[in-house]
């Protein structure tokens, strides 16, 4: 049995980037390897093996920046057993299981009310994982969140189509209530012209909004920057080899100016 997806705007750019891990899970040399994101395309009858339309260094960046997020997520699990985990935008992805958390584990899946009562049907969570259907910028969803212990923020993919004021208001608000760490991606300014070449992004008709140049200023909300990756950087890294020769020379480009390399970042911040 399969689900039918109905889903618009940002919510719908989460099959986009279902693809890509399903894609990169097929592949001989993969960066992710999530095979659990096979088995959810299968349960909502989308194979993605229709090629058409699909760029293939924007699946690489997607991949590789979700191989960075868990690289960094990992270490701070392992060290802290009785974490609570804010999976902020979490749309179908499978994060809770390529990292495996222990039992101690508190996990929260946190995106929009659609999406929510779609993972509720494809993906079983155990008792573990707290399912909350809400807008993340309307903080009192966080109300009910156990406070006190470790926590790690993970907000991939959902950044840059939060209102400015937003965006920092809900940092700002996590680092007011927890003490931990906020992993998350942002675009800079040069990266607007991914709203026209970005396939998932156009087609869903979805629009970018908060621009992150410079991700010190996030530091205004009291959060403080520990690292920084460049997808430029990234791709270098994790997909060696991968890329085509015209894509390789467009990379050292992009990686030899700070416009390019401001095009998107992954960021890890203390809160």
């Amino acid at each position: 049995m399969t689900e039918a997806i109905k889903l618009t705007g940002a919510q719908q750019t989460m099959l986009g980037t279902l693809g890509h891990r399903v894609r990169d899970a097929r592949s001989p040399r993969p960066v992710l390897g999530d095979t659990a994101a096979v088995e959810i395309a299968e349960r909502i009858g989308h194979p993605f093996t229709d090629d058409a339309g699909h760029d293939p260094r924007q699946a690489l960046v997607s991949v590789a920046r979700c191989r960075q997020i868990d690289d960094w997520a990992r270490p701070f699990l392992d060290q802290h057993p009785d974490a609570v985990v804010l999976h902020l935008g979490s749309g179908v992805d499978t994060r809770r299981d390529r990292l495996r958390p222990g039992p101690g584990v508190s996990w929260f899946e946190v995106d929009h009310p659609d999406v929510i009562a779609l993972r509720r049907k494809i993906i079983p969570a155990p008792p573990s994982v707290t399912l909350i259907g809400a807008d993340v910028t309307d903080l009192t969803w966080l109300d009910p969140i156990p406070t006190g212990r470790p926590t790690l923020v993970v907000a991939e993919g959902l950044s840059m189509y939060l209102p400015p004021k937003k965006g920092l208001a809900l940092v700002a608000r996590l680092v007011e209530r927890f003490d931990g760490e906020l992993i998350m991606d942002v675009n800079g300014s040069a990266g607007r012209l991914g709203q026209v070449t970005n396939r998932n992004v156009r087609q869903s008709r979805a629009r970018w909004r908060w621009f992150v140049n410079d991700p010190r200023t996030l530091e205004r909300t009291g959060a403080t920057v520990q690292q920084t990756r460049a997808n430029v950087d990234l791709l270098r890294q994790y997909a060696p080899g991968r890329l085509s020769l015209q894509h390789q020379l467009g990379l050292g480009v992009l990686g030899a100016v700070g416009f390019g390399r401001r095009a998107g970042q992954v960021v890890r911040l203390a809160i």
